[in-house]
Formats: C-alpha cells, structure tokens, sequence
C-alpha cells in the first residue's frame, strides 16, 4: 500500500494489519490512515499521548473517547490500535498464539520507565501472553546519530548512551526499548529494529527534534483482522 511502511517479521502474520505512515503520505488524522490501510469500518484506539506509561486494555464497546495512554492492548478483532509519533519510538507486538497484539509510543520519558516492558506484562497478566512468542518490531525513530541529550537524561540510560568526545551524550531510543524488550522475555530472534533514523531523513519523516512545532507526526497502526 502507498505511503505506508511494513515490518518484514509481521507480514507473514496473515492474522493481523499493520503499517506506519511515511510523510509523502501527509495524513492528517488517524482516520485518513486507517483509510489507506483498508481499515476504516474498524473501531479506532487512539489515546491520547502524555509521555506516561499507561496501557489501555482495549476491549469492544469499552473504549472510553481519547483514553490517556501511551500504550494499548487488545485480543479482539476489529479494533484498531493507533499511536503518533514524529521521533519517539513505535514499538509494535504481536502474540500468535493467543492472539493478541499491542501498539506503544516510546519516548525517552516513556522509555526510562519501563513503558514496554509494561505492556508485555499487561499482556501477560490479561491474555495469558507468553513472552517468549511475542513477536516485536521497532519502527523508524530517532536514531543515536542525532540524538543528543543531557546528563540528566543521560543518566536514565546507563546500558544506551553514547558519549562523543567524552562531552556530548547522545541516546541509542531504540537500544534500550530492545533492551526493556529481552529483560521482559522476548527472545532477540523475535525483534526487528528498525535503522532508519526519523531525524537524518527528511524526505520520508516528520522529526520533531529537527521541525519543532511544525512537525507532522506518523501513525502506527495495529489491528488484529475481522473475520477470526
């Protein structure tokens, strides 16, 4: 499909829908990306984002409007788990078995408690989730090369930063989302991490470290499809 990114390790999960828009695309609302994925009769998840650790347990006919969240869960098919992101991290799972998926948005904020590993535990406790057989993929995001940050995030990061002439600190996100990922039972045959830096590529991301205010933002969709 046009304007969407695909994750080789979910595509031959024929249970499930997925993609990430890229910024040639320009979707305005999560509407018009549930649309180009063919997925616009389905119920739409989309939280309202605050750099927490909250996970919505996603089930028919109980979604409150704009839950605030960061991360979302859901056996049931037909709903669609959305999250925006414009350098954080989207970090997709799968769980074959039971099935079920979840959708998060991981910033450093998010990152440095455990946001991910969060999920995977939700996932656990709700549906009987096995870690073991999630199957995760990290999308585009800011990469080390232009992630530079402070000592007091810095510090968080222990096992992720990267110091460059022993002053500048600069934050490998996605690293220590992988990290949270392997601490919380998945196996690293499991994950795909994505390389392509949200900041470095202007043609195809929106980045809100180089556009500020003005930056678009990329929708993460997840859905598990009708019909199961």
């Amino acid at each position: 499909m046009k304007g969407f990114l695909f994750f080789e390790n979910l595509q031959g999960l024929e249970f499930i829908v997925h993609g990430f828009s890229t910024k040639p695309q320009g979707f305005k609302a999560a509407s018009g990306a549930l649309q180009g994925l063919g997925l616009e009769d389905y119920q739409a998840v989309v939280p309202k984002q605050v750099h927490g650790t909250d996970i919505l347990v996603a089930e028919k006919g109980e979604i409150p409007d704009r839950p605030v969240a960061d991360g979302a869960i859901t056996k049931v098919p037909g709903i669609a788990l959305v999250v925006k992101v414009a350098d954080c991290v989207p970090i997709y799972l799968v769980d074959p078995q039971t099935p079920a998926v979840g959708l998060v948005h991981a910033g450093w904020r998010g990152a440095s408690q455990g946001i991910v590993r969060k999920a995977v535990q939700t996932m656990g406790r709700e549906y009987g989730t096995n870690p073991g057989d999630i199957v995760a993929a990290l999308g585009p995001a800011i990469q080390t090369c232009c992630y530079e940050v402070g000592e007091e995030v810095a510090i968080r990061f222990p096992e992720s930063v990267r110091r460059r002439h022993g002053v500048k600190c600069h934050l490998d996100l996605l690293g220590a989302n992988v990290l949270d990922l392997l601490n919380a039972g998945l196996k690293k045959t499991n994950i795909l991490k994505s390389s392509q830096c949200t900041s470095c590529e202007r043609e195809k991301f929106h980045s809100y470290r180089r556009e500020r205010r003005i930056a678009g933002r990329h929708y993460a969709v997840l859905a598990i499809r009708k019909g199961r």
